[in-house]
């Protein structure tokens, strides 16, 4: 349960710096008195601080315990984190029968990102065999939901054809949905981005 709902939101505050000085140490602070309590959210905010805020020195163990307390607790994002990370290898030997497992579970329960990072390494052939099919259909879930990776991820099955006939005008669709809902394009996205939205798209 997210039951410090107060509390995260002015840990929020100190921790982006909204309306008041940012401080990183206050905002664990709080986080942590959430935690405390048992608080989902503010174990998830106390694993991704530790593991991906720049504000911070990056502490992986402490990410990972507080990561899997919130796990525990049942929270989805946290399950999603955990599979990145083994996704990714930060911090932990890559893993990508682990990654697996942890998006495959979040993705069962709903969570848009892991359905969308599922539509990745089905896309990619990331630790299973590679299969565009499904690649689109967890993809497809992901976009339901208008999670920008999963919309992203569909606009590409229809650009370049994979598990689906090439679509340019499907493929632009889903970018700029993509875009709105809060993608950020990397260097390898821009040609095409460029190609189908033309003077629409502003390279960020």
């Amino acid at each position: 349960m997210r039951t410090a709902l107060n509390m995260t939101i002015g840990t929020d505050r100190n921790q982006y710096g909204l309306g008041v000085e940012q401080d990183y140490d206050k905002a664990v602070e709080c986080y942590q008195k959430g935690a405390d309590m048992g608080d989902t959210g503010s174990l998830y905010n106390l694993g991704t601080l530790y593991l991906f805020d720049g504000g911070m020195e990056q502490d992986v163990g402490k990410a990972l315990e507080y990561l899997q307390q919130a796990i525990d607790l049942g929270d989805l994002s946290a399950i999603n984190v955990m599979g990145y990370i083994y996704y990714h290898g930060i911090g932990v030997e890559k893993d990508y029968d682990k990654a697996l497992q942890y998006f495959e579970t979040a993705a069962g329960r709903g969570d848009a990102y892991s359905q969308g990072n599922l539509g990745k390494m089905y896309e990619k052939g990331d630790g299973v065999k590679q299969d565009y099919d499904k690649a689109v259909d967890y993809y497809r879930l992901s976009a339901e939901q208008e999670n920008p990776d999963g919309l992203f991820g569909l606009g590409d099955c229809y650009y370049f054809g994979y598990g689906l006939e090439k679509d340019d005008q499907k493929a632009a669709e889903y970018y700029r949905r993509a875009l709105a809902a809060g993608y950020t394009p990397e260097e390898e996205d821009q040609a095409r981005l460029k190609e189908l939205l033309g003077d629409e798209y502003q390279q960020k």
